[in-house]
């Protein structure tokens, strides 16, 4: 049997080359391999592997929290959030009719009818605004028309919202 160079165990070689296991006629990721078809609970109750990356950053995290102030983070992401559906909106000439107290640090908003109302739509101009102008967005489509959501962050500012915008709008 092989050994890994990571975890320093040795495990059988199917799995080692292919990240597959036998399981009588069929093969089966190894991630639900403890409880295949046994349904949802055992087969996702067990943990093939713990990355301990996120306990590893964690005070990290926390510290640059603390260094930055929460409260002032959270205070920004909300101002640019709401800033940001009001500024989509009046760009496409959607409603922006969302409460301001309905709003975090994200927001979702209506594209104009031009931009599609299917699926397919959403998924076309999602690819073209990640390939094209290196922008990522959650489109998705409902109610006869798509819809984007704006997460904002920290590392986001007004810049960011224009862009966006203009990009959408050249595609209309």
């Amino acid at each position: 049997m092989p050994r890994t160079f990571t975890s320093g165990r040795t495990r059988p070689a199917a799995a080692a080359s292919s990240g597959l296991r036998r399981t009588g006629s069929r093969r089966s990721t190894l991630v639900v391999s403890w409880g295949r078809d046994r349904g949802f609970r055992d087969e996702f109750e067990h943990i093939a592997t713990l990355d301990p990356t996120s306990f590893r950053a964690a005070p990290e995290g926390i510290a640059l929290l603390r260094e930055w102030d929460f409260d002032a983070a959270v205070r920004y992401m909300h101002e640019l959030a709401w800033q940001a559906g009001q500024i989509l909106c009046d760009r496409w000439g959607t409603p922006f009719e969302i409460p301001r107290d309905m709003v975090g640090a994200m927001v979702t908003v209506p594209l104009p009818a031009a931009a599609g109302a299917s699926d397919e739509d959403a998924a076309r101009l999602r690819l073209a605004l990640l390939l094209e102008d290196r922008i990522e967005l959650q489109l998705h489509a409902w109610r006869d028309r798509l819809w984007a959501r704006i997460s904002a962050q920290v590392y986001n500012d007004r810049s960011d919202v224009e862009r966006l915008a203009e990009a959408v709008a050249r595609r209309l």
